[in-house]
Order: C-alpha cells, then structure tokens, then sequence
C-alpha cells in the first residue's frame, strides 16, 4: 500500500501484482488440464495432448493416450514446430497481431511431410481459418 501525501488516501503499490504473478506462476497446469485432457481423449477416443508454446515449437507437457494403437514420433517432453502440428496451430491462432506476426516471419517453416505449410502467407492464412473455425487438423 502507498500513502498519497496529496489527498491522504491509499492505493495498491507494484508488490501486490508481483506476488499475485508469484502464485500464478506456481500453478500446475498439468494438474489443472488433466479433467479436461481425459474427458477429451474418451469423447473423441484419440490421443489428447497438452502443451505449450516455446519459442517457434510446441513443448508437449502430458497427453493422454487412446485405446486403439496409435504411433506417435513424439511424446511428453518433446518439441515440435509449432506450423507442423494441430496443437501449435491451435495456440499460433490465439496469439496477439504482434507476436503472431513475429512467429509467422521468423519461423523456419520445414516441410516434414507433403501437408505440411512451408509458406508465411499460408500459414498466416491457415491460422486465420484455424481461429474462425476454434480447433485445427494436422
């Protein structure tokens, strides 16, 4: 709290949003998805995955698996580019103007397989569809 010499009143200082940033920055967000990440593996009966962004990549941080065989190349723990991947194109769909257009110019956009967006244009325009729609495939 400050004090205000010129009208003697009170108001909050910076110290309250740093310590209320602190708590957040503790929570588990494992453990807050885990519901949702189980609810949508049995609804769709497909591998559900949870991760977020690092840079031009997409840090998967738990997923839960499917009944039927699935094979992944890539699991918990891994990265992936964020334009090669539903979930990175999910997130990149979300961004601010800025730091979407960032990512879109600075990406080394890699085509790992004949689907996969190697263009800024398209994939600006891939994530546009993606945000307007709310979910993405591939």
């Amino acid at each position: 709290m400050r004090l205000s010499e010129r009208d003697q009143s009170y108001s909050l200082g910076a110290r309250p949003f740093q310590l209320a940033h602190r708590v957040w920055d503790q929570v588990d967000l494992k453990a807050a998805a885990e519901p949702e990440l189980i609810r949508l593996s049995e609804l769709s009966r497909e591998v559900a995955r949870l991760g977020v962004l690092d840079g031009d990549k997409v840090l998967y941080i738990d997923q839960r698996d499917t009944p039927h065989q699935v094979q992944l190349t890539n699991g918990v723990g891994s990265r992936a580019a964020v334009h090669a991947t539903a979930l990175g194109k999910a997130m990149a769909a979300h961004l601010g103007t800025e730091e979407r257009r960032r990512l879109v110019s600075d990406s080394d956009l890699t085509a790992f397989t004949d689907h996969t967006i190697v263009t800024p244009g398209d994939l600006d325009q891939q994530l546009n569809i993606i945000k307007a729609r709310g979910y993405a495939i591939r």
